[in-house]
């Protein structure tokens, strides 16, 4: 896909390479790759059943919100089938949250197998909110997005610090994936602070 942003225009066919970006926290580095990829006018993808920064971003940068149907009688996984074609084809991205907050379901890599299809489909793109990734019932790790093929194209994944390493007063996480949407993530971020201090990266890394 190609990223069209104020900060980014580069052609279609461009040869895209995965990056990766030391954020504080999650939930702030969600917020603003919205901001800096949606403006009025588009749409996004969103579970029905969210962390509400999904949905607050999105309203905030002035597009609109299409919820995605997740029920209980299917393991609180996302229903892509439910998406309108009109809403597939205006969507910038789709947010998915797996291992999910607040109902602990998970996935297989069925799942983002298939998510990474519907985003390259669509040329929309996918953001993978993998904040609970160490946190799943039966002890199988969660998989990652990244792990499907050719996924790094399309995807944005969101680690956080947080919850598995009890760090959420320094406010530390990582963005990886699209180089376009990493760069328009950094871009944004150089503009409306100073970064990640070093000493709780280092924290972080060790």
């Amino acid at each position: 896909m190609s990223i069209s942003t104020p900060f980014i225009n580069r052609p279609v066919g461009t040869t895209l390479l995965m990056m990766a970006l030391a954020l504080s926290g999650a939930k702030e580095g969600l917020a603003q790759l919205v901001m800096a990829l949606c403006q009025p006018g588009d749409l996004a993808l969103i579970p029905e059943i969210y962390y509400p920064v999904y949905a607050r971003a999105v309203w905030m940068s002035g597009a609109e919100v299409r919820w995605i149907p997740m029920r209980a009688r299917d393991g609180f996984v996302l229903d892509l089938d439910a998406i309108a074609p009109e809403d597939a084809r205006r969507a910038r991205l789709l947010i998915v949250n797996y291992p999910n907050n607040p109902t602990g379901a998970r996935v297989e890599l069925a799942f983002f197998e298939r998510a990474v299809r519907f985003a390259r489909e669509h040329d929309l793109l996918l953001v993978s909110d993998l904040a609970y990734s160490e946190l799943t019932y039966g002890g199988e790790p969660a998989p990652s997005a990244l792990e499907v093929a050719d996924a790094r194209d399309v995807t944005v994944e969101f680690h956080s610090f947080s919850k598995t390493f009890s760090m959420a007063g320094l406010r530390i996480g990582f963005a990886v994936g699209n180089a376009d949407a990493i760069e328009a993530l950094a871009a944004y971020r150089s503009n409306v602070g100073y970064g990640t201090p070093t000493a709780i990266q280092q924290g972080a890394a060790y």
